[in-house]
């Protein structure tokens, strides 16, 4: 075991990462979280796959690392060959467009213990050198990448609301499931342009934190119609941008 002292990036970063030779090779894990629940009530599947994939290239783009391998897990309530195909389908898509290699995986029955099914992934990727904002300083600009919708975070909220008659789930499933804006790409081309990235995930705008200490002024523009939908169903203000990306999915 290293110290933290001793990683090339401290823990609690987007990813971890040990030195080979003159390269990085950077690790991280994740899932899309209860986001399945609703997949499973709609029948809307494959996004997932996506989300899985890009809620990791995501996070190791954000300290400049392309993605290379990846390997998921899937567990299940019972056997659900329809479910399986549908996130393999999904994983598929996700891959191809971040240029991640899916190299394996492992499927589990875990009745008793899963509800539905839950979906994770593992990725690694190389880097020249990393970034995790240690030159950030007053009077650096801010940019906001756009995010799609609200991406793998907030669902047991949304769920609530949706449960509570609240959200009319008929009328907003493709929306609710569209699945999670991958950035890799774009971030990685710009990389040597820019002094750190921050994926807006579970938590919103507290992410900032992992790159400066410096308190940092948004101007965020008019939110998409979902986060509308959702403030309007009851959610304060406050719990909004502490919760969701409020369409800005990386900054």
């Amino acid at each position: 075991y290293l110290s933290s002292s001793e990683l090339p990036i401290k823990i609690g970063q987007y990813a971890g990462a040990i030195k080979v030779g003159d390269k990085y090779i950077v690790m991280h894990v994740d899932g899309v979280g209860t986001k399945t629940l609703l997949a499973l009530k709609t029948g809307i599947i494959e996004p997932t796959g996506i989300d899985c994939v890009a809620m990791n290239v995501n996070d190791i783009a954000c300290v400049g690392a392309r993605p290379l391998a990846l390997v998921d897990y899937l567990a299940l309530e019972k056997p659900m060959d329809d479910v399986v195909e549908k996130v393999i389908k999904g994983l598929k898509k996700g891959s191809d467009e971040s240029n991640v290699v899916v190299v394996g995986g492992e499927t589990a029955i875990m009745p008793g213990v899963i509800s539905g099914y839950d979906l994770s992934c593992s990725v690694v990727g190389i880097a020249d050198k990393l970034k995790t904002g240690n030159d950030v300083k007053p009077g650096d600009v801010i940019l906001g990448l756009a995010s799609n919708g609200i991406h793998s975070n907030g669902y047991s909220l949304v769920r609530k609301l949706i449960d509570e008659g609240k959200i009319n789930l008929d009328k907003w499933a493709e929306e609710l499931l569209r699945p999670t804006r991958i950035y890799s790409n774009s971030l990685l081309s710009v990389f040597e342009k820019i002094k750190a990235a921050a994926h807006i995930t579970g938590g919103s705008f507290s992410k900032l934190k992992r790159i400066t200490a410096y308190r940092i002024n948004i101007r965020l523009p008019e939110p998409p119609d979902i986060f509308k939908l959702i403030e309007n169903s009851g959610v304060s203000h406050e719990e909004m941008h502490r919760v969701f990306n409020m369409g800005i999915g990386m900054v």
